[in-house]
């Protein structure tokens, strides 16, 4: 017998974190940087982001990276 899962509902904000799209990035970069070099660039990018919004250091948004969701 299958029972239903649970679904664990992390925030009720959830579904505001696919709204954010970073493809315009990824097609900036593309011609100038090899494929396996675009993932780390656009983590690196997306944390120089967050930096500046909440602006703390590099090693908070790191930190929190690890616990918050919106990170």
């Amino acid at each position: 017998m299958i029972v239903k899962q649970q679904v664990l509902r992390l925030s009720e904000y959830s579904s505001l974190y696919d709204l954010i799209d970073f493809n315009f990035i990824y097609e900036e970069l593309r011609p100038s940087i090899l494929k396996p070099k675009i993932a780390l660039q656009n983590a690196l990018l997306k944390y120089l982001l967050l930096k500046v919004i909440y602006t703390i250091s590099g090693v908070d948004v790191i930190e929190r990276s690890r616990y918050d969701m919106s990170f």
